[in-house]
């Protein structure tokens, strides 16, 4: 705090300025031989900063509210002066930014737990007061976020897009912070949300495809009421595939935790097509 006097005054002793928020007040006069220039100093003390009304919303805070005293050299009393001459002010913070509420993250994906190519990530957070520019990491991604607030800065979204060929992991999120004063709050760390998302750009494959019947002399072979049946393995849990067997949907029956599936198809009068291979099948396609 600066200040200049109308004529040379004394040294000013503790009791003659007063600055809220601050503790060790010191003054000195900047032309030591007119005592008309002076300057007074102090440290924040948390201790000492009284919260203005409401204390949540602007983060703890107070403005530096101060008094000043002075005598001239005969003693005459100047009246106590409490406001700059530019009104100024300086708001004392001493209260760390919080998040609140715990953040939320989903996928775009119709399935709540997977993420795959071109899908995205959506985390939301909100703060207790203003904050400028969060650091925040997704799924190990800082650099190709889409980051994006309120006009308040306290409630923000960060967007990411899985890539192709990236690898599959549970999505987790780190997020740092600041206030504008610069009080850090408390950052996340590899955070991972109450329902996991798994990112997973393998597409499934299949192996061990068999077809055969229930014919008893031969299982190549199948006429009318005979049933056919395909086999075959999935290298990772799906959901229920489309299975067509001479472009009819036959029964599909999913074993051994979604990776072991069975289709049956019971033969027709007229389906005589002579030998049917998995190559003839109408198609097998998978839907994740």
């Amino acid at each position: 705090l600066t200040f200049t006097t109308n004529e040379p005054v004394r040294d000013l002793e503790a009791e003659d300025l007063e600055i809220e928020g601050l503790a060790n007040l010191s003054v000195r006069s900047l032309n030591d031989e007119k005592k008309t220039q002076w300057e007074a100093t102090g440290v924040v003390d948390e201790d000492l900063v009284v919260c203005s009304v409401g204390c949540g919303g602007g983060g703890g805070s107070s403005t530096a509210a101060f008094s000043i005293t002075v005598l001239d050299n005969a003693g005459n009393r100047g009246s106590p002066r409490k406001s700059t001459s530019d009104d100024s002010l300086v708001l004392l913070d001493v209260k760390a930014p919080e998040i609140v509420g715990t953040p939320t993250l989903i996928t775009s994906n119709s399935n709540s737990s997977r993420a795959k190519y071109e899908d995205t990530l959506t985390l939301k957070f909100n703060f207790s007061e203003a904050v400028a520019s969060p650091t925040v990491t997704l799924a190990g991604d800082s650099d190709t976020l889409q980051l994006s607030s309120n006009t308040e800065k306290t409630e923000w979204t960060a967007v990411y897009t899985v890539k192709e060929d990236e690898e599959e992991r549970e999505a987790t999120y780190s997020i740092s912070y600041q206030d504008a004063a610069g009080n850090a709050g408390a950052a996340l760390v590899d955070a991972a949300p109450a329902n996991p998302i798994r990112i997973d750009t393998t597409p499934p494959s299949l192996s061990g495809i068999k077809l055969s019947s229930d014919n008893q002399h031969n299982t190549s072979l199948a006429k009318a009421t005979e049933t056919v049946t395909l086999s075959f393995t999935s290298s990772e849990k799906i959901n229920d595939p489309d299975v067509k067997i001479l472009g009819e949907s036959p029964y599909v029956e999913g074993l051994g935790g979604g990776t072991n599936w069975t289709a049956r198809y019971v033969v027709e009068s007229g389906d005589d097509l002579g030998t049917l291979s998995p190559d003839q099948l109408s198609g097998v396609t998978l839907w994740l």
